[in-house]
């Protein structure tokens, strides 16, 4: 649900040591689980020796306050299962909790001990995007899983896992952010979600692509496993992370870093694991600044540089909340509710100092 624009208040109190820590998010996520409502991810800020105690409450465990209105509403974070990332700006500091996937059992050759985890509680996967944007949450679930899956496959299979329980759409309270959070409930091997496959194979529901009766060999394929589905396969290796900003901030760093141009500019994006820092150089000097990112999957990182103009062009046309996808060789899909914007990186350009002394040469 979305709030007024006022940031939420929240606060942790620890009755043993009567220590109470009070910062302000504008973004939460939870899973309502009984009577318990479990933090999944959160975004806060304030001073920053609150903001880190606070971190390390919720990290270790704890019981969250909410103020939303007049009403109190209170979250469970669950210990050690979030990733952490903590920046800085003189006095004000910002947290960002992400909720991490279970971990799954190691493999065992015990027909009795594999066939008692084949039974046990499905763990949770965690899947963070744009509101309603069915592709890329159903690329998510072919990323983070092991079943061949194909786009063919999308709108059922969505339907399919939701009908059943296996995906389950998280609460969202949410400023400014348009931001929707799933779990996945993954049993060992992916046997439900293999299974929800099959039975749309079986019914009609779905079909594999050439899977007719033909000397090839495709009409020997009888399940889904069997089918190798070679497109996904490489955008599953070409994908590397994705991270959330605002457009408008992007925007604005960009104009500020390009004050330099001139008539030899290059422009660099470095990805960091809460940060991106925009990197302008020409002739006239060189401006870089630092702008904060939430990790939605994958480990950012790398220097990739782009064209500077065609860049600028592409950010002009986005607005409001911006999901990056950042592929091999650092091409970026720029995504917001109403577009998106494909960018290809270029070769590194050589530095202006080594272009002056090759001329120099000359």
């Amino acid at each position: 649900m979305s709030v007024n624009s006022r940031l939420i208040p929240i606060s942790y109190f620890n009755p043993n040591q009567s220590i109470r820590l009070n910062a302000y998010a504008d973004i939460i996520v939870y899973e309502p689980d009984g009577n318990k409502q479990l933090l999944r991810v959160i975004r806060f800020g304030g001073y920053p020796e609150m903001v880190r105690a606070l971190a390390d409450a919720l990290y270790a465990g704890a019981e969250l306050e909410v103020e939303i209105g007049p009403d109190k509403h209170y979250f469970v974070s669950e210990p050690k299962r979030f990733q952490r990332q903590l920046s800085h700006d003189g006095l004000y500091a910002e947290a960002v909790l992400l909720a991490l996937d279970d971990e799954q059992e190691a493999e065992t050759e015990d027909p009795a001990e594999e066939q008692q985890a084949l039974q046990q509680t499905p763990r949770n996967c965690f899947l963070f995007g744009l509101v309603d944007d069915r592709q890329y949450l159903f690329d998510e679930i072919d990323r983070k899983t092991t079943v061949p899956l194909i786009p063919a496959f999308r709108d059922y299979l969505l339907e399919e896992l939701e009908k059943r329980r296996i995906l389950r759409k998280l609460q969202t309270i949410s400023i400014r952010e348009k931001l929707d959070g799933w779990v996945l409930k993954r049993e060992r091997n992916d046997a439900n979600i293999i299974a929800a496959v099959e039975d749309g194979l079986r019914s009609g529901a779905i079909s594999i692509p050439g899977t007719v009766t033909d000397p090839t060999g495709f009409d020997e394929i009888t399940n889904v496993t069997g089918y190798p589905d070679a497109d996904q396969v490489l955008t599953r290796m070409q994908r590397r992370f994705t991270v959330l900003t605002d457009s408008e901030q992007l925007r604005k760093a960009l104009a500020s870093v390009a004050a330099v141009t001139g008539t030899r500019d290059k422009l660099s994006l470095a990805f960091q694991e809460d940060r991106i820092q925009i990197r302008f150089e020409s002739e006239h000097g060189a401006s870089a600044m630092e702008l904060p990112v939430t990790a939605l999957s994958g480990t950012p990182e790398g220097v990739f540089w782009y064209n500077p103009t065609s860049l600028k062009e592409c950010l002009r046309a986005l607005d409001g909340t911006l999901m990056i996808d950042v592929a091999q060789q650092g091409m970026l899909q720029f995504k917001t509710d109403d577009l998106t914007c494909v960018q290809t990186a270029i070769r590194e350009p050589k530095s202006l100092a080594e272009l002056a002394r090759k001329k120099q040469a000359a």
